[in-house]
C-alpha cells in the first residue's frame, strides 16, 4: 500500500510522456540549489532579527522579562525555568549559531541542515508558550525539514535527482498546508451557515475579523476604516477568493506551468491580509516566492504572462470540443482482457479514436522520445492535432479523458481527476494492482464498433 502511495507519487510528475522532474534536469538543479542558498540566507537574517528591537519578532528583552506568562506546549516541558535567562538567550544564540552554518555550509552536511530545522522548530514552540500560537513561520519549518533530505553531493545524475525530488517535496507539502487551511475555511463557511449564525457570506464578516483582530493588536490597518463603516459583499467575495486560492493549492502540485501563478497569487492574498485584517506573513510570502514564484520546474524561458496565456488557451482548448484524432495504448495481446477496452465496447465511440497496442511500432515510436513512458504499466493516450503536436496522458488522466469523449455522464469524474489527479491516480493504481485478467483463452471476440478502430 505504502509502495504504491510512493510509486503513485512519483509518477504522477510524468507531464505529456516525460517527468518534470528529469527533464533537463541541470538547469533545474541549478536553479533549485540557488533558490536553497537564498532560503537559508533568509533563514539566517530572520535568526538575526529575533536580536532586534525594529521587527515582528517578540523582542530578546521582553522574552527575559516574560518568565511569569509562560505556559509551555508540549515540545518545551523541558525548558529549564529554573534558569530562564540562559534559557531564553540559548535558543536565541542556537537559532543564530545554526542559520550561520546552514547559510554557508547547506550543502556539505545534513547534520547542519537538522540544526537549522530544530532551531526553527525550538524557537517556534518558545514564542508559542505565551498563551497564542502563531503561524507565521510554519511554511519555513516545513521547507527546513524538507530540505534535511537534501543530498550532499548532487555531481551523479541519481543525487541531482534526489535534490529535484526534494525540492519538490518541499513545494509539495507547503502547497498541502494551504489546501488543509483553505479546506477548514470553507468548511467553516457550511458549518457556520447551518447553525445561523454569521459566516463569511455575510457583508459585515471581515469587518468583524477585522474588529476582533484589531482589538487584539491595538493597532488598525491600511483600510480599517473602509472596511469598518463600509459593509460589503464585495468583502466577502474577496475573503471566499482568498480561500480557494489556499483549498484549490493542491491541484498545483503537479502542473508545473501554474506554479508561479499560484505563488503570485498567495503572495497577494498574504499582502491582501496585512492590508485589512493585519496579521503580518511577510516569512511566508518569502518562502513562498522561494519555492513557487522562482520554481525551476516552471519554464525558465518564460515569463509569468506566458504562463497566464498558456493557462487561458489550455482552459480553451479543454472547453472547446475537439476534433484532433487520438490512439488509445493498451498492454498485451488479448485486447477484450483488458477491463477497460471492454467497457468501451458497451459505447458509440467517437469517430477520432484509434485503438492499438503497447507493443507495437507506433508506440515504440514514441517511447523513443518519451522514455519515462517505459515505467508506466497504464493504458496511454495520444492525442494528435492537426499540426502534429502530441499530448500524452496516462492513468487516471487518461481513463476519465476518454470516458468524457465517450459520454458526458463522466464529466463529474473528469472534475474530480482535475481537482486531485494524485488522488484519482492512486486509486487507479490500487484498482490496477488488485484487477483480476481472465487470460486469452476466456477472450471474447472483439464487437465492430472496436475492431474498426484498430491500428498497427
Amino acid at each position: 500500500m505504502i509502495g504504491t502511495l510512493i510509486n503513485t507519487f512519483w509518477e504522477s510528475t510524468i507531464e505529456n510522456g516525460r517527468s518534470f522532474l528529469s527533464a533537463n534536469s541541470d538547469e533545474k538543479v541549478k536553479r533549485a540549489k540557488l533558490l536553497i542558498g537564498v532560503f537559508y540566507l533568509f533563514v539566517f537574517v530572520n535568526a538575526v532579527q529575533t536580536f532586534s528591537p525594529y521587527q515582528e519578532f517578540t523582542a530578546w528583552s521582553v522574552l527575559l522579562e516574560s518568565q511569569q506568562l509562560f505556559t509551555p506546549i508540549w515540545t518545551m516541558r523541558w525548558f529549564p525555568t529554573d534558569h530562564w535567562e540562559l534559557g531564553v538567550r540559548s535558543i536565541l544564540l542556537f537559532f543564530l549559531g545554526s542559520s550561520l552554518l546552514g547559510l554557508l555550509f547547506w550543502q556539505r552536511s545534513r547534520t547542519i541542515r537538522v540544526a537549522v530545522f530544530v532551531a526553527i522548530f525550538l524557537y517556534l514552540s518558545f514564542v508559542a508558550s505565551f498563551g497564542k500560537i502563531d503561524h507565521f513561520m510554519h511554511v519555513m519549518l516545513l521547507s527546513s525539514f524538507l530540505f534535511i533530505f537534501l543530498p550532499n553531493q548532487t555531481e551523479s545524475a541519481s543525487s541531482k535527482l534526489e535534490l529535484l525530488k526534494v525540492f519538490f517535496g518541499a513545494q509539495t507539502l507547503v502547497l498541502l498546508a494551504y489546501f488543509v487551511s483553505g479546506f477548514f475555511k470553507l468548511y467553516g463557511i457550511l458549518d457556520q451557515e447551518v447553525r445561523g449564525v454569521v459566516s463569511a457570506l455575510s457583508p459585515d464578516s471581515l469587518a468583524r475579523n477585522l474588529a476582533k483582530s484589531s482589538l487584539a493588536s491595538s493597532y488598525d490597518t491600511f483600510f480599517s476604516s473602509v472596511i469598518l463603516y463600509n459593509n460589503s459583499y464585495v468583502f466577502s467575495a474577496f475573503m471566499i477568493v482568498g480561500f480557494a486560492v489556499e483549498f484549490l493549492a493542491i491541484y498545483v502540485v503537479f502542473k508545473p506551468k501554474l506554479h508561479r501563478i499560484w505563488g503570485v497569487m498567495l503572495m497577494l492574498l498574504h499582502a491582501g491580509i496585512v492590508l485589512t485584517v493585519g496579521p503580518d506573513f511577510t516569512i511566508q510570502m518569502f518562502v513562498v516566492g522561494i519555492l513557487l514564484v522562482f520554481s525551476p520546474f516552471a519554464n525558465l524561458d518564460t515569463d509569468i504572462v506566458s504562463d497566464v496565456s498558456g493557462a487561458m488557451k489550455s482552459l480553451k482548448n479543454r472547453l472547446t470540443k475537439s476534433k484532433n484524432e487520438f490512439v488509445l495504448f493498451y498492454d498485451g495481446d488479448c485486447l477484450m482482457c483488458n477491463g477497460f477496452i471492454t467497457f468501451l465496447a458497451k459505447y458509440d465511440l467517437p469517430d477520432g479514436l484509434k485503438i492499438s497496442k503497447i507493443q507495437s511500432d507506433r508506440f515504440q515510436q514514441i517511447l523513443s522520445q518519451n522514455p519515462d513512458l517505459a515505467t508506466i504499466d497504464s493504458i496511454i493516450v495520444v492525442e494528435t492535432n492537426p499540426t502534429g503536436d502530441q499530448l500524452i496522458r496516462i492513468k487516471s488522466d487518461c481513463i476519465t479523458w476518454v470516458l468524457t469523449k465517450v459520454t458526458s455522464t463522466f464529466v463529474p469524474l473528469r472534475l474530480l481527476h482535475l481537482v486531485s489527479p494524485y488522488t484519482a491516480n492512486t486509486v487507479y493504481d490500487l484498482i490496477a494492482k488488485n484487477r483480476d485478467i481472465p487470460g486469452a483463452e476466456h477472450c471474447p471476440m472483439p464487437p465492430e464498433n472496436i475492431r474498426k478502430r484498430l491500428v498497427s
